[in-house]
């Protein structure tokens, strides 16, 4: 018996971190997402599946300054937005 009909989950996931290459956590981040949200389709569900960029902050700054020194600006990453 199906007790739910007609019903939409929500699925809300973590994205990319874009402030370092990826690695092997990120994917399994993305795998089990993408798992799910298959399965999920599979059993005849209705799924908005949101997901977020995450990490744009002070480690992007860091990593930026790191990889290009003087050359990165505080005003360039204004530009970003």
């Amino acid at each position: 018996m199906d007790l739910v009909k007609n019903k939409t989950v929500n699925l809300y996931t973590c994205g990319p971190t874009v402030y370092n290459y990826a690695h092997i956590g990120n994917l399994r981040s993305y795998v089990c997402a993408d798992l799910l949200y298959r399965s999920l389709k599979f059993n005849g569900d209705q799924v908005r599946w949101i997901m977020n960029i995450t990490d744009v902050d002070d480690k992007t700054i860091k990593n930026t300054i790191e990889e290009f020194g003087g050359k990165a600006k505080n005003r360039r990453f204004k530009k970003i937005h």
